[in-house]
């Protein structure tokens, strides 16, 4: 894996954090406002869009660097 193949992967993986995050919160503060519980729906948004996240970037690293396949036919993480 070169620099720009890297700094691909670890943006990516920001991306997912942030997004999952944000989402979540964001969801959250709406449900919580719409049903006037204060906390409760944050924190669950806020657990819900981190397992998003981890998720996320799971299935980054599975299909950037697991999967890619090197001059063999195997994956690069076989050689």
């Amino acid at each position: 894996m070169n620099g720009w193949q890297a700094a691909s992967l670890a943006s990516q993986f920001g991306f997912a954090v942030i997004s999952g995050l944000a989402g979540g919160v964001i969801f959250g503060g709406y449900i919580d406002r719409q049903l006037g519980t204060a906390p409760v729906f944050l924190l669950v948004g806020l657990l819900g869009g981190f397992l998003v996240s981890l998720y996320l970037m799971y299935a980054i690293y599975r299909l950037q660097v697991v999967n890619r396949a090197g001059p063999h036919g195997r994956s690069q993480v076989e050689h």
